[in-house]
Protein backbone atom coordinates (compact mmCIF):
# COMPACT_ATOMS: atom_id res chain seq x y z
CA UNK A 1 0.00 0.00 0.00
CA UNK A 2 2.67 2.41 0.98
CA UNK A 3 4.28 1.69 -2.53
CA UNK A 4 1.30 2.55 -4.28
CA UNK A 5 0.96 5.78 -2.92
CA UNK A 6 4.55 6.98 -3.44
CA UNK A 7 4.16 5.99 -7.32
CA UNK A 8 1.09 7.97 -7.45
CA UNK A 9 2.77 10.63 -5.46
CA UNK A 10 5.85 10.29 -7.85
CA UNK A 11 3.54 10.24 -11.28
CA UNK A 12 1.36 13.31 -9.32
CA UNK A 13 4.92 15.38 -8.91
CA UNK A 14 6.29 14.14 -12.45
CA UNK A 15 3.36 15.76 -14.16
CA UNK A 16 3.32 18.98 -12.34
CA UNK A 17 6.89 19.84 -12.92
CA UNK A 18 6.08 18.55 -16.78
CA UNK A 19 3.67 21.19 -16.76
CA UNK A 20 5.34 24.28 -15.31
CA UNK A 21 8.51 23.23 -17.27
CA UNK A 22 6.76 23.16 -20.93
CA UNK A 23 7.05 26.55 -21.88
CA UNK A 24 10.96 26.35 -20.48
CA UNK A 25 10.97 22.92 -23.54
CA UNK A 26 9.44 25.12 -25.79
CA UNK A 27 12.41 27.79 -25.51
CA UNK A 28 14.65 25.12 -25.49
CA UNK A 29 14.15 24.01 -29.13
CA UNK A 30 13.58 27.34 -29.94
CA UNK A 31 17.13 27.83 -29.09
CA UNK A 32 18.16 24.10 -30.09
CA UNK A 33 17.15 25.31 -33.38
CA UNK A 34 18.76 28.86 -34.15
CA UNK A 35 22.09 27.93 -32.51
CA UNK A 36 22.43 24.48 -33.37
CA UNK A 37 23.35 22.71 -30.27
CA UNK A 38 21.76 19.71 -28.26
CA UNK A 39 20.56 21.65 -24.90
CA UNK A 40 19.86 19.88 -21.55
CA UNK A 41 19.49 20.23 -18.34
CA UNK A 42 19.01 19.25 -14.52
CA UNK A 43 17.26 19.58 -11.38
CA UNK A 44 18.11 19.08 -8.21
CA UNK A 45 16.71 20.01 -4.85
CA UNK A 46 17.68 23.06 -2.72
CA UNK A 47 16.73 21.70 1.01
CA UNK A 48 17.68 18.56 2.51
CA UNK A 49 14.46 17.47 3.40
CA UNK A 50 13.21 17.12 -0.28
CA UNK A 51 15.83 14.79 -0.79
CA UNK A 52 14.05 11.31 -1.21
CA UNK A 53 16.97 9.38 -3.36
CA UNK A 54 18.17 6.68 -0.12
CA UNK A 55 21.06 4.86 -0.07
CA UNK A 56 21.42 1.69 -1.60
CA UNK A 57 24.02 0.31 1.12
CA UNK A 58 22.02 1.97 4.19
CA UNK A 59 20.57 -1.18 5.34
CA UNK A 60 24.06 -2.58 6.08
CA UNK A 61 25.76 0.38 6.48
CA UNK A 62 23.10 2.40 9.28
CA UNK A 63 25.32 4.06 11.55
CA UNK A 64 29.06 2.59 10.40
CA UNK A 65 30.34 5.34 9.22
CA UNK A 66 32.70 5.88 11.96
CA UNK A 67 35.50 5.14 9.93
CA UNK A 68 35.04 8.07 7.76
CA UNK A 69 35.27 12.18 7.82
CA UNK A 70 33.85 14.58 5.57
CA UNK A 71 35.56 18.06 5.71
CA UNK A 72 33.29 20.56 4.58
CA UNK A 73 36.38 23.78 4.08
CA UNK A 74 36.15 27.37 3.08
CA UNK A 75 33.54 30.42 3.10
CA UNK A 76 30.16 29.50 4.39
CA UNK A 77 27.89 29.82 1.55
CA UNK A 78 25.03 31.90 2.72
CA UNK A 79 23.04 32.14 -0.41
CA UNK A 80 19.72 29.71 -0.07
CA UNK A 81 21.52 28.38 3.65
CA UNK A 82 23.83 26.51 0.80
CA UNK A 83 26.57 25.26 3.44
CA UNK A 84 23.77 25.07 6.14
CA UNK A 85 22.00 22.39 4.12
CA UNK A 86 24.78 20.48 2.73
CA UNK A 87 25.28 19.72 6.29
CA UNK A 88 22.18 18.44 6.84
CA UNK A 89 22.29 15.87 4.05
CA UNK A 90 25.52 14.60 4.80
CA UNK A 91 24.34 14.33 8.69
CA UNK A 92 21.80 12.04 7.18
CA UNK A 93 23.39 10.12 4.19
CA UNK A 94 26.87 9.45 6.43
CA UNK A 95 25.42 8.15 10.09
CA UNK A 96 28.44 7.77 12.07
CA UNK A 97 31.08 9.93 9.77
CA UNK A 98 32.66 12.90 11.56
CA UNK A 99 31.19 16.18 9.64
CA UNK A 100 34.06 19.12 9.92
CA UNK A 101 33.19 22.54 9.24
CA UNK A 102 36.59 24.54 8.46
CA UNK A 103 36.05 27.47 8.39
CA UNK A 104 36.14 31.34 9.18
CA UNK A 105 34.06 34.00 11.14
CA UNK A 106 34.84 36.98 9.40
CA UNK A 107 31.21 38.53 8.93
CA UNK A 108 28.08 38.58 11.52
CA UNK A 109 26.56 36.86 9.02
CA UNK A 110 29.40 33.93 9.34
CA UNK A 111 28.87 34.15 13.17
CA UNK A 112 24.96 33.95 12.40
CA UNK A 113 25.51 30.37 10.48
CA UNK A 114 28.30 28.89 12.63
CA UNK A 115 25.74 29.30 15.82
CA UNK A 116 23.12 26.98 13.70
CA UNK A 117 26.00 24.51 12.91
CA UNK A 118 27.00 24.30 16.57
CA UNK A 119 23.41 23.88 17.66
CA UNK A 120 23.66 20.41 15.43
CA UNK A 121 26.07 18.55 17.95
CA UNK A 122 26.89 15.17 17.83
CA UNK A 123 29.55 14.04 14.83
CA UNK A 124 29.05 17.59 13.71
CA UNK A 125 32.09 19.82 14.63
CA UNK A 126 33.18 23.37 13.77
CA UNK A 127 37.17 24.85 13.07
CA UNK A 128 37.60 28.74 13.19
CA UNK A 129 40.80 28.87 11.61
CA UNK A 130 42.86 32.41 12.07
CA UNK A 131 42.37 35.31 9.09
CA UNK A 132 46.21 35.45 7.20
CA UNK A 133 47.43 38.81 6.48
CA UNK A 134 47.26 39.31 2.01
CA UNK A 135 50.45 38.31 0.75
CA UNK A 136 50.05 39.16 -2.96
CA UNK A 137 47.75 41.24 -5.28
CA UNK A 138 46.54 38.11 -7.00
CA UNK A 139 43.94 36.02 -4.99
CA UNK A 140 45.03 32.61 -6.53
CA UNK A 141 48.01 32.91 -3.80
CA UNK A 142 46.07 34.21 -0.97
CA UNK A 143 43.29 31.35 -1.54
CA UNK A 144 45.70 28.69 -1.78
CA UNK A 145 46.84 29.41 1.61
CA UNK A 146 43.93 30.03 2.72
CA UNK A 147 42.69 26.23 1.44
CA UNK A 148 45.99 24.64 3.08
CA UNK A 149 45.16 26.51 6.31
CA UNK A 150 41.59 25.33 6.56
CA UNK A 151 42.04 21.68 5.14
CA UNK A 152 45.17 21.08 6.99
CA UNK A 153 43.09 21.85 10.60
CA UNK A 154 40.43 19.49 8.97
CA UNK A 155 42.49 16.96 8.71
CA UNK A 156 43.82 16.78 11.82
CA UNK A 157 40.85 16.98 13.58
CA UNK A 158 39.79 14.25 11.53
CA UNK A 159 42.53 12.04 12.36
CA UNK A 160 42.26 13.40 15.78
CA UNK A 161 38.52 12.29 15.76
CA UNK A 162 39.86 8.17 14.76
CA UNK A 163 38.70 8.15 11.25
CA UNK A 164 41.02 6.37 8.32
CA UNK A 165 39.52 8.35 5.71
CA UNK A 166 39.21 11.54 4.63
CA UNK A 167 36.66 13.23 1.96
CA UNK A 168 37.73 16.98 1.46
CA UNK A 169 35.42 19.21 -0.04
CA UNK A 170 34.57 22.96 -0.27
CA UNK A 171 31.63 24.67 1.30
CA UNK A 172 29.93 25.82 -1.99
CA UNK A 173 30.23 22.28 -2.99
CA UNK A 174 27.04 19.33 -2.65
CA UNK A 175 27.38 15.54 -3.37
CA UNK A 176 23.81 14.02 -4.00
CA UNK A 177 24.73 10.69 -3.76
CA UNK A 178 23.99 8.93 -0.71
CA UNK A 179 26.78 5.95 -1.43
CA UNK A 180 30.08 8.02 -2.10
CA UNK A 181 31.86 6.64 0.60
CA UNK A 182 31.51 3.47 -0.23
CA UNK A 183 32.19 3.90 -3.77
CA UNK A 184 35.41 5.98 -3.18
CA UNK A 185 36.54 3.09 -0.52
CA UNK A 186 35.59 0.42 -3.15
CA UNK A 187 37.79 1.85 -5.80
CA UNK A 188 40.71 2.08 -3.16
CA UNK A 189 40.12 -1.61 -3.09
CA UNK A 190 39.67 -2.44 -6.42
CA UNK A 191 42.72 -0.38 -7.42
CA UNK A 192 45.53 -0.65 -4.98
CA UNK A 193 49.31 0.75 -4.83
CA UNK A 194 51.48 -1.14 -6.86
CA UNK A 195 54.51 0.45 -6.17
CA UNK A 196 55.84 -0.39 -2.77
CA UNK A 197 59.01 2.02 -2.75
CA UNK A 198 56.25 5.03 -2.58
CA UNK A 199 55.31 6.29 0.98
CA UNK A 200 51.70 6.05 -0.08
CA UNK A 201 49.06 4.28 1.56
CA UNK A 202 46.79 3.78 -0.91
CA UNK A 203 45.57 6.26 -4.33
CA UNK A 204 44.45 9.61 -3.99
CA UNK A 205 40.88 10.17 -5.47
CA UNK A 206 39.98 13.18 -7.42
CA UNK A 207 37.41 14.64 -9.59
CA UNK A 208 38.31 14.80 -13.75
CA UNK A 209 40.35 18.14 -14.06
CA UNK A 210 38.08 19.84 -17.03
CA UNK A 211 39.90 21.74 -19.41
CA UNK A 212 43.24 21.86 -17.82
CA UNK A 213 44.66 18.78 -19.20
CA UNK A 214 47.77 20.27 -21.40
CA UNK A 215 48.94 21.26 -17.77
CA UNK A 216 51.48 19.23 -16.00
CA UNK A 217 50.94 18.19 -13.13
CA UNK A 218 46.93 20.19 -12.60
CA UNK A 219 45.85 17.95 -10.00
CA UNK A 220 42.08 18.90 -9.07
CA UNK A 221 42.21 19.96 -4.90
CA UNK A 222 38.93 20.77 -4.39
CA UNK A 223 37.67 17.48 -3.92
CA UNK A 224 39.56 14.78 -2.82
CA UNK A 225 39.74 11.27 -0.99
CA UNK A 226 42.10 9.02 0.73
CA UNK A 227 43.36 7.51 3.88
CA UNK A 228 43.69 9.85 6.64
CA UNK A 229 47.76 9.61 6.48
CA UNK A 230 48.22 9.90 2.63
CA UNK A 231 45.56 13.40 3.16
CA UNK A 232 47.69 14.83 6.29
CA UNK A 233 50.89 14.33 3.72
CA UNK A 234 48.88 16.05 0.61
CA UNK A 235 47.94 18.97 2.89
CA UNK A 236 51.26 19.39 4.72
CA UNK A 237 52.48 21.90 1.97
CA UNK A 238 54.01 25.08 3.20
CA UNK A 239 52.21 28.40 2.95
CA UNK A 240 53.11 30.30 -0.21
CA UNK A 241 55.22 33.77 0.23
CA UNK A 242 55.80 34.50 -3.42
CA UNK A 243 54.47 33.90 -7.15
CA UNK A 244 55.38 30.69 -9.18
CA UNK A 245 55.85 29.59 -12.65
CA UNK A 246 53.37 26.69 -12.12
CA UNK A 247 49.59 26.60 -11.11
CA UNK A 248 49.00 26.23 -7.27
CA UNK A 249 46.99 23.13 -8.20
CA UNK A 250 50.60 21.75 -9.75
CA UNK A 251 52.91 22.87 -7.33
CA UNK A 252 50.35 20.97 -4.43
CA UNK A 253 50.54 18.01 -6.05
CA UNK A 254 54.19 18.27 -7.34
CA UNK A 255 55.24 18.63 -3.80
CA UNK A 256 53.07 15.70 -2.49
CA UNK A 257 54.05 13.36 -5.82
CA UNK A 258 58.18 14.17 -3.64
CA UNK A 259 57.12 13.51 -0.16
CA UNK A 260 55.85 9.96 -1.03
CA UNK A 261 59.20 9.16 -3.70
CA UNK A 262 58.53 10.08 -6.95
CA UNK A 263 60.53 12.65 -8.61
CA UNK A 264 58.61 15.00 -11.15
CA UNK A 265 59.92 15.03 -14.20
CA UNK A 266 58.28 17.95 -15.70
CA UNK A 267 57.02 15.87 -18.89
CA UNK A 268 53.62 15.42 -20.53
CA UNK A 269 54.13 11.78 -20.23
CA UNK A 270 55.46 11.65 -16.22
CA UNK A 271 52.65 13.80 -15.44
CA UNK A 272 49.99 11.69 -17.11
CA UNK A 273 51.22 8.40 -15.53
CA UNK A 274 51.54 9.97 -12.71
CA UNK A 275 47.78 10.45 -12.35
CA UNK A 276 47.50 7.03 -12.82
CA UNK A 277 50.04 5.74 -10.65
CA UNK A 278 49.00 7.85 -7.74
CA UNK A 279 45.25 8.64 -8.13
CA UNK A 280 42.11 7.78 -8.89
CA UNK A 281 40.16 10.26 -11.20
CA UNK A 282 36.29 10.28 -11.26
CA UNK A 283 33.62 11.96 -13.27
CA UNK A 284 31.03 14.57 -11.24
CA UNK A 285 28.18 12.76 -12.70
CA UNK A 286 29.42 9.54 -10.87
CA UNK A 287 28.64 11.14 -7.44
CA UNK A 288 26.54 13.66 -8.44
CA UNK A 289 28.46 16.76 -7.68
CA UNK A 290 26.56 20.20 -7.49
CA UNK A 291 29.35 23.10 -7.66
CA UNK A 292 27.14 26.65 -7.38
CA UNK A 293 30.37 28.37 -8.82
CA UNK A 294 31.57 29.42 -12.20
CA UNK A 295 28.36 29.27 -14.39
CA UNK A 296 26.50 26.83 -12.26
CA UNK A 297 23.33 26.53 -14.33
CA UNK A 298 25.19 24.56 -16.93
CA UNK A 299 25.84 21.26 -15.92
CA UNK A 300 29.01 20.23 -17.76
CA UNK A 301 30.48 23.81 -17.98
CA UNK A 302 33.65 22.32 -17.71
CA UNK A 303 33.06 19.96 -21.29
CA UNK A 304 34.00 21.91 -24.63
CA UNK A 305 33.20 20.16 -27.66
CA UNK A 306 34.33 22.86 -29.92
CA UNK A 307 38.10 23.19 -29.00
CA UNK A 308 40.86 20.81 -29.91
CA UNK A 309 42.29 18.90 -26.74
CA UNK A 310 40.16 20.03 -24.28
CA UNK A 311 38.32 17.19 -23.44
CA UNK A 312 37.66 16.39 -19.51
CA UNK A 313 40.59 14.29 -18.20
CA UNK A 314 38.02 12.13 -16.43
CA UNK A 315 37.11 8.19 -15.50
CA UNK A 316 37.22 6.78 -18.76
CA UNK A 317 40.81 8.50 -19.68
CA UNK A 318 41.74 7.79 -16.26
CA UNK A 319 40.97 3.65 -16.84
CA UNK A 320 42.21 3.42 -20.45
CA UNK A 321 45.92 5.07 -19.41
CA UNK A 322 45.76 2.66 -16.55
CA UNK A 323 45.90 -0.76 -18.37
CA UNK A 324 48.19 0.74 -20.88
CA UNK A 325 50.58 1.18 -17.80
CA UNK A 326 49.39 -2.49 -15.83
CA UNK A 327 48.82 -4.41 -19.01
CA UNK A 328 46.32 -7.74 -18.40
CA UNK A 329 45.35 -10.44 -20.60
CA UNK A 330 43.24 -9.44 -23.44
CA UNK A 331 40.87 -12.65 -22.85
CA UNK A 332 37.66 -11.80 -21.50
CA UNK A 333 37.05 -15.34 -20.18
Amino acid sequence: MRDLHHTKHRRILKEKTNYILRPLFALLDFFELVFKRFITFHIRPMRSSDIRLASECQPERLNSYGDFAVIIQGAILHDLDFTLETVNLYARSFKGAKIIISTWDWEEKDKQAIKKLEEKGGNVKIILNEKIDSISEKGEINNFNLQVISSRAGVALAKKSGAKYILKTRADQRIYNADVLDFFLNLLKCFPMDNPEFKQRARIIAVNRGKSRPRLYHFVDWLIFGTAEDMETFWSDDLLTSEMNVSCESHLFSKFLEKVGHKPLWTKEDSLSSFVRHCIIVDLPMIDLYWRKYDYHREYRFLNYFVRDSRNFGFVEWLNMYYKLYPVSDKLS
